[in-house]
């Protein structure tokens, strides 16, 4: 997709107010007041998106007619649905393990099978062939990663503070609200930012801040001052709108047009079943903290929570190390940053990776340009 250069702030500010009055309607209104939620629906949120969209987005589409890929479709979809519903299995406080090990069992061996499938059809209805781009493997594994992360705390943050802390439905969702209140503000500084340092310096440092503001949840008790409960969280949605903005922009940056459609697919697949993976990991953190830290009631208490964080701030920590290997230079071309700071070293290319480039793929698999509007260096997204 090309964006017009003059127009990121733009998309930035009216996107982050979209999914800001999303949370808003989740976090807050459905959760705190659920006589209102039923006549506040999500329908001005899309529209906003959609009016922003057809103003902002070009209509171009390829003309090639391809066929629809009906067996990567029958197999990669009970493949998705088995691994989410095994998962959410697990963190369900009665277990079933027969049948959430069958069904996990059964993801592993169909999902293979597709994979297998689509490796070898000519038109598959997820072409995989965009994860030997080094910028956008980084999106999808490190980036899935600490989405995966990022997702959970939105469920941890209201159970501690209304379970563990004894807080009432609406105080609890106004605290949660910071962190949608940092997403939005730190929209403006996002270009700017990553003009100045570049994608592999902003996904390495911004990174380790967003765990850090996981780890400080951790730290929270029933007596820490609100007004401190909040700068935490304002923070933590700063730093997660950065990384986020940084993921989506940087995986595309390398992109040819004509693996767009391909990435897009792959790309909107992954984040999906990464937020819902998340609720599950929460989750699932949950009761490996009950059982470390049972109580004779069974029921959740401060301390599992505290666990439960510092589980997830693990996976956020982790998710970061796939940004090392990434070139200094990457992305270069979109974020304006080597237009500011000199030419391009040879020595900068991406370190040994499995994922790395082979040495006999064509420039078409692995893409001459970008697709992401670079002129004047600007960076514009949609966030997932």
């Amino acid at each position: 997709m090309f964006l017009p250069a003059r127009r990121p702030l733009a998309i930035a500010l009216l996107v982050a107010g979209a999914f800001f009055m999303e949370n808003l309607d989740g976090t807050v209104i459905a959760t705190a007041m659920p006589q209102m939620a039923r006549s506040f629906g999500a329908s001005p949120v899309d529209l906003n998106i959609g009016m922003t969209a057809h103003w902002l987005i070009p209509n171009s589409r390829s003309s090639q007619k391809r066929p629809f890929d009906w067996i990567g479709f029958i197999l990669t979809s009970p493949a998705c649905v088995s691994l989410m519903y095994g998962l959410d299995l697990i963190g369900r406080h009665e277990i079933n393990w027969l049948t959430t090990g069958l069904l996990l069992v059964w993801s592993l061996a169909i999902g293979v099978l597709a994979v297998w499938h689509v490796r070898r059809h000519p038109h598959p209805l997820i072409d995989l062939s965009s994860l030997r781009v080094p910028t956008f493997a980084v999106t999808i594994w490190g980036g899935s990663l600490f989405r995966i992360a990022i997702g959970a705390t939105p469920f941890l943050l209201p159970l501690m503070f209304q379970t563990g802390f004894g807080m009432n439905a609406f105080t609890s969702g106004l605290l949660v609200l910071a962190v949608f209140a940092g997403n939005l503000l730190m929209k403006p500084a996002t270009t700017p930012v990553l003009r100045r340092f570049g994608f592999r310096t902003v996904l390495i440092a911004n990174g380790l801040l967003a765990a850090v503001t996981i780890f400080a949840c951790a730290l929270f008790t029933s007596s820490t001052p609100k007004a401190v409960i909040v700068a935490v969280l304002f923070a933590g949605g700063l730093f997660r709108s950065m990384q986020f903005t940084s993921l989506n922009t940087v995986g595309f940056a390398d992109i040819h047009e004509s693996q767009l459609s391909g990435a897009s697919t792959l790309s909107s697949m992954i984040q999906q079943m990464t937020i819902g993976i998340g609720i599950a990991v929460g989750a699932i953190a949950l009761r490996l903290a009950s059982a470390l830290h049972s109580t004779n009631t069974g029921a959740l208490t401060a301390g599992d929570f505290r666990i439960a964080f510092a589980l997830v701030g693990v996976i956020a920590l982790v998710a970061v190390i796939d940004s090392f290997s990434l070139a200094s230079n990457a992305g270069a071309e979109v974020s304006g940053h080597r237009l500011t700071h000199g030419p391009l070293r040879a020595d900068s290319r991406r370190l040994p990776s499995p994922l790395s480039r082979p040495r006999n793929a064509s420039s078409s698999e692995i893409g001459a340009r970008p697709v992401v509007s670079k002129r004047g260096g600007s960076v514009a997204t949609l966030e997932a």
